[in-house]
């Protein structure tokens, strides 16, 4: 009988060198790029996510990366206050403060972490969010985040591949100067679906950002793609694979598309240890029905035990 092919599977070309729990791993980019990070977070890996919050664009990602490596502290003439709020145009909102001097404070701290970070970093995650922008008409700046400030304030335009390609070299050059490890970049393009933008004009963003990073990665070396954006249009073309709001891939998507990137980029004669951290990860949500009977007593103390074990051998792991 002739097997029923039910889905478009896609080949993946698997990272070489593969990802170890030894090596630090920078990600940068949407909000995709941050689920990435919270599940290899989960499993311990070490990485840094985004210094200055979600990032959508490639020229935002070179302009906070500029922010990373300069030893100048963030000017407060550039902080903007809108109804008792304090915000900053490269920064995302989760950095916003009521008071001005914990901002600063706040944002220089992550942004100097981030430098100490990335000297040893051996593999950076980049995703591309969209090709569209938008330039503050007071200081002719591409910012991050528009922080709801009056639309007349800003213009709206679309990159060109070119300026894209333009872009990552520079990002490439910043992070191969300020790391003493050589870095291997991991390039991928976010499949959340930029609606407020039209769908139509979503798509031409993305395939301008598409063949810009195709281009990139064939014309420089430690460049590799992850086609979460492929998975996620082709393989997983369904709606029950999208949040209530039919643009975010929901916890099964996203779970999917990690179990391809864990083949594509994880060292393979590492899985019993990630296993070993997902069976205490599991431990960890169990709910008991009798916090006080010796059965549970048992179960913490086998669990601490195994917990002990992992931070002993691998000090950075935090439960």
């Amino acid at each position: 009988m002739m097997e029923i092919k039910w889905r478009t599977t896609i080949e993946i070309q698997e990272l070489e060198p593969k990802i170890l729990y030894s090596q630090k791993i920078l990600s940068l980019g949407s909000c995709f790029s941050v689920e990435i990070a919270q599940k290899l977070k989960s499993l311990q890996y070490q990485i840094f996510t985004n210094p200055a919050g979600i990032t959508f664009n490639p020229i935002s990602i070179l302009t906070i990366l500029k922010r990373v490596f300069s030893s100048d502290s963030l000017p407060e003439d550039q902080l903007n206050n809108q109804n008792g709020i304090w915000s900053h145009s490269d920064f995302h909102s989760s950095f916003n403060k009521s008071n001005k001097e914990d901002y600063i404070l706040n944002a220089n701290l992550n942004l100097s972490r981030a430098s100490e970070f990335i000297k040893q970093t051996e593999y950076v995650f980049i995703t591309i969010g969209t090709a569209f922008v938008f330039e503050d008409l007071k200081t002719g700046n591409i910012v991050n985040n528009c922080h709801k400030r009056p639309s007349n304030c800003f213009k709206r335009q679309l990159l060109t591949k070119e300026q894209i390609k333009e872009a990552l070299s520079e990002i490439k050059q910043l992070l191969d100067d300020n790391s003493q490890k050589e870095i291997n970049f991991i390039f991928t393009l976010s499949p959340v679906r930029h609606t407020r933008d039209g769908i139509v004009e979503n798509m031409h963003s993305k395939a301008i950002c598409l063949n810009a990073i195709h281009e990139f990665i064939n014309e420089n070396d430690r460049c590799h793609y992850f086609p979460s954006f492929e998975i996620m249009i082709d393989d997983l073309r369904d709606y029950r694979f999208y949040k209530r709001d039919l643009i975010h891939p929901n916890d099964l998507a996203l779970d999917i598309i990690f179990n391809r990137f864990e083949k594509f980029g994880l060292f393979e004669k590492e899985e019993d240890l990630r296993n070993r951290i997902k069976n205490v990860n599991q431990s960890l949500q169990h709910k008991p029905l009798f916090p006080d009977s010796e059965e549970y007593k048992k179960f913490e103390k086998n669990r601490t035990q195994k917990i002990n074990d992992l931070t002993s051998q691998y000090p950075w792991m935090q439960f």
